[in-house]
């Protein structure tokens, strides 16, 4: 046998492990020691699908469709499993006879969009450049060894404009709210062979595709990167980079994880609150590695007069009676890249998209996003929402908790179960529905009677219950889901409880009752409800209870 171009795995592409230290040779396989080669194929299912190169020779150049002479000779490859995994591959003539590793990769998502419009592409199956030089591609949808109604043939065109990724697509975010001034930069969608990075404030900058920055003083600043692609031509753009937190926690007292301290959240700098700055959701290796953590955050917070002796004394002990250390903190599922969405996948209809602000937007419905990472027995997931919605329109969307895989073919499924029963037979999304429970997101105030916190169409709350806020803001939604009991917490305030015993009827005639939905375990899901109902989600994280 001889060694693989490209193999990737769940964590990441091509991935190396050093040699173990007593002395077989063999590798540590240590799942975090890994480096990786090929880092831009990753998860999924790893159905790989091979695809074709393109060769402008062999087609019509003056079709007036045919793609342009930077593809030329690039591989394409995709994943029928994966959305994410769709990348043209540049390979180095000489390093072929060694199955050596490829010069670059560039992302085609924005290309090639994932998702089950028209437009766009579901489940890859096959592809081929035509001798028009368009690109037409085989649908899969969501059928497995089964015909789906999603099933198309796609035919993708050039039809002018900027031919091929570049630095304009650079992006910038703060990495997390308690390090407000780092920064991390994408080249994800830039493309190129080389980058040089100029972060703005007068620093060393960096030759890396992905770096990361650590700004000394909260602020915006102007970023540089200049890219050089592969035929030796350079471009440059600017990335306006602000610091500082996006949607900071409002919640009215500080928490340490699941103690309410009763000390008031203040504002504090880069438009960040104290609960923004100490980390107390992060998996700490100890109890001392949180209470240094904490300790300098009291001394800035206390230094910057945002808090004062009496306050820091309380929270430093608040801090050694808390778990945090000792308890596992949450786990990001989804935090604002591309990667962090390798293992979710979209139930027809709609879609969601990935924004350069690290958020996702729903996009038509109705359909579910959905993380099939990990089945979860007891567990709290949190997230941020915004509406979004065009003109007086309030979005209607919800987080889909405890429901079994939607992928299970119909002939597996037990006899009788809930995922049997409607529409469920036939739809990802419905099988989310008819199994598990819809947390409802809907501030509006007509339409929809059943409002943000209700259990849908078994436990409904009233607007003067939901704790509505306007449009445009941030809000922290937490669910906790413990036995068969579930929690609904909005911005620190608890909207309801239900007890999801045997017994109860849905409000809608034909759902299951609570008895076909007797779970211990399942997966999550976000809700895409409609065209006009528009909704962002950030910062998606669980952790185990």
């Amino acid at each position: 046998s001889r060694p693989s171009m490209i193999w990737y795995s769940p964590q990441g592409g091509g991935p190396v492990y050093p040699t173990r230290t007593e002395g077989s040779g063999l590798p540590s396989y240590v799942l975090g020691e890994e480096t990786f080669t090929r880092p831009w194929l990753r998860g999924g299912g790893q159905a790989v699908m091979d695809g074709p190169t393109y060769h402008r020779s062999k087609v019509d150049t003056d079709s007036g469709v045919a793609w342009p002479a930077h593809w030329d000779n690039k591989w394409f490859i995709g994943d029928q499993s994966n959305s994410n995994n769709r990348v043209a591959v540049t390979v180095d003539p000489a390093n072929v006879p060694d199955q050596g590793a490829p010069a670059f990769a560039e992302d085609l998502r924005a290309i090639i969009p994932g998702g089950s419009g028209g437009t766009q592409l579901q489940s890859w199956m096959d592809a081929k450049f035509g001798p028009d030089g368009a690109l037409y591609m085989l649908d899969y949808a969501g059928g497995f060894f089964s015909l789906h109604g999603n099933q198309k043939l796609i035919r993708i065109v050039y039809t002018g404009g900027e031919p091929t990724p570049g630095p304009s697509h650079a992006s910038a975010q703060v990495t997390a709210s308690s390090s407000y001034r780092t920064v991390s930069f994408s080249s994800a969608k830039v493309g190129g062979i080389a980058w040089e990075w100029d972060f703005g404030d007068g620093t060393k900058g960096s030759t890396q595709p992905h770096p990361t920055h650590t700004y000394r003083t909260h602020g915006t600043y102007q970023a540089t990167v200049k890219v050089r692609y592969a035929d030796g031509t350079t471009a440059t753009s600017t990335i306006e980079v602000s610091t500082g937190c996006v949607a900071p926690d409002t919640r009215s007292t500080v928490w340490l994880l699941d103690t309410d301290t009763g000390l008031p959240n203040r504002q504090a700098n880069g438009g960040c609150t104290i609960n923004d700055l100490i980390d107390d959701e992060r998996a700490w290796p100890n109890q001392g590695s949180f209470l240094a953590h904490l300790d300098e955050t009291l001394d800035h917070l206390l230094k910057t007069r945002v808090i004062n002796n009496e306050e820091v004394t309380a929270l430093r002990a608040a801090g050694v009676a808390s778990p945090i250390g000792r308890v596992p903190g949450y786990q990001p599922i989804f935090d604002g890249t591309a990667y962090s969405l390798a293992d979710w996948r979209q139930a027809p209809g709609g879609s969601f998209a990935l924004n350069p602000d690290g958020t996702i937007r729903s996009i038509g419905g109705m359909g579910m996003l959905w993380y099939a990472g990990q089945e979860l027995a007891d567990y709290s997931i949190k997230l941020k929402f915004r509406d979004s919605s065009p003109g007086t329109t309030r979005a209607n969307s919800g987080v889909f908790v405890r429901f079994p895989d939607p992928r299970t073919p119909l002939e597996d499924r037990p006899e009788g179960s809930c995922s049997t029963l409607g529409s469920a037979r036939t739809s990802q999304a419905w099988v989310a529905i008819m199994c598990g429970h819809e947390i409802q997101l809907y501030d509006g105030a007509t339409g929809e009677t059943q409002k943000t916190g209700s259990v849908y169409n078994f436990q409904p709350l009233t607007l003067d219950r939901s704790g509505a806020t306007p449009k445009g803001q941030w809000n922290d939604y937490e669910i906790r889901v413990v036995g068969q009991q579930y929690t609904i917490i909005r911005n620190g305030v608890t909207l309801n409880v239900f007890d999801n015993v045997p017994g109860k009827q849905s409000s809608r005639a034909g759902d299951p009752p609570t008895d076909l939905r007797q779970f211990t375990s399942g997966f999550v899901g976000l809700q895409n409800h409609g065209n006009s109902d528009v909704m962002d989600f950030r910062d998606i994280r669980v952790r185990a209870l």
